[in-house]
């Protein structure tokens, strides 16, 4: 925790802190990411429901970011570096 706040004290930049369920950070009560995974799962089963591919969304966080393009934007990134 004092690292996390060290940091945020001495970056004058707007900052985003990750907390990922299971993650290396410490323990919050509020980790609005936890929702991300389920949400993205039932979002995914609805799509199938209604005519849609099943995108088979892997567990955790790459799979959800992979899920919504992470690769293809990363590459772009790479091209444009």
């Amino acid at each position: 925790m004092a690292e996390i706040e060290r940091i945020a004290a001495e970056i004058q930049a707007p900052l985003v802190f990750n907390v990922v369920p299971a993650g290396r950070t410490p323990r919050f009560g509020c980790r609005p990411g936890a929702l991300l995974q389920p949400t993205t799962m039932a979002m995914a089963g609805a799509l199938v429901e209604l005519g849609g591919e099943d995108p088979r969304i892997a567990q955790g966080p790459l799979g959800v970011f992979r899920a919504v393009g992470m690769d293809e934007w990363a590459a772009l990134g790479e091209r444009y570096r």
